[in-house]
Formats: C-alpha cells, sequence, structure tokens
C-alpha cells in the first residue's frame, strides 16, 4: 500500500486525514499547530516534526493549507526537494491558476507528479470520506494517488489540464 503523508490538518485537512485512518490507511501527518498533530495522532496518524520528513517517508503527500502564499511554502524547500522521483503531490486548496501551473512545474522539475484536487463538500463529509474531487492533471499521476482519492471521496470530476481544477 502506498504511503500517504499529508500537510495542513485545518477543518478540511484533519477531517481528510480522519477518513484516510478510517480507511486503513496511518497517514505521516505535518501541521505548525502541534496540537493539531497530537490530536491527528490520537486518531491513528504519525507525526513528522518536518516537511522534510514527510517527503522522506512517503510517496503520496495531500496538501490542504488555506492561501496560494502557504500553498507556495509548504511546497518550496523541504517538501518537494525531499520527495522521490515517481511521488505524487495533491494540493487540495482552491488557489489561483498561476500557483497551480508553478507547482506543477516545480514538481516536474524534481520528476515528482502533480494532481491539482480541490474539493467540495464540507469537514463533515470530508471526515466521512463523502467529499468531491476536482481532478486535473496526467492520468498516470492522479492513478498513482487514487488510494488518497478513494479513501476521502464519493465523487470525481475530470477537469482536464493542470489549472483547470
Amino acid at each position: 500500500m502506498p504511503r500517504i503523508g499529508f500537510v495542513g490538518l485545518g477543518s478540511m485537512g484533519g477531517s481528510m486525514v480522519q477518513a484516510l485512518s478510517t480507511a486503513g490507511h496511518t497517514p505521516v501527518v505535518f501541521d505548525l499547530d502541534t496540537a493539531k498533530v497530537a490530536e491527528a495522532v490520537d486518531k491513528g496518524t504519525e507525526a513528522a516534526t518536518t516537511l522534510g520528513e514527510v517527503a522522506s517517508q512517503c510517496n503520496i503527500v495531500g496538501v490542504c493549507v488555506a492561501t496560494d502564499a502557504q500553498v507556495r511554502s509548504v511546497l518550496e524547500g523541504e517538501l518537494l526537494d525531499g520527495l522521490r522521483p515517481g511521488a505524487v503531490i495533491t494540493p487540495h486548496s482552491t488557489v489561483l491558476p498561476e500557483t497551480v501551473t508553478w507547482a506543477a512545474d516545480t514538481a516536474a522539475s524534481r520528476e515528482v507528479g502533480f494532481v491539482e484536487a480541490p474539493v467540495t463538500g464540507g469537514p463533515a463529509a470530508a471526515a466521512e470520506g463523502r467529499l468531491t474531487f476536482l481532478l486535473s492533471g496526467a492520468a498516470e499521476d492522479i492513478a498513482a494517488a487514487d488510494v488518497l482519492f478513494e479513501a476521502c471521496a464519493t465523487a470525481r470530476v475530470d477537469a482536464g489540464p493542470v489549472g483547470k481544477a
């Protein structure tokens, strides 16, 4: 089974991690709020103290942060630098197309797959694995990250090329 990492444990991210745990995964989680990390560990996850730890242990990484600047901050440096070629990163934030294009290009330069995967449904649906994903990216990257999508969603919409979701 692929090893899933998750960055961002706010209301949506924390609920998505709960769905992953319920589905039998043990995600490796990171958040700047250590109380949220501790809460997630109590529910069956493993804690990482750095983004580099997430990268070194996982081949699929979901990112659920609030803003374009936060997406860039998470992806710059340790996380993308530490992922092995062939890993896939799936940001779940609703951000500008320019941010998505930058993130996809940066991932590709490191031979890391990228799936734009914003969600709809809210925290309760996320916790129950009933989200809808809007997916943009290469078919092989979407397939590689399918285990994350399967655990968290009941519906997926093919939104076409990166930047369209």
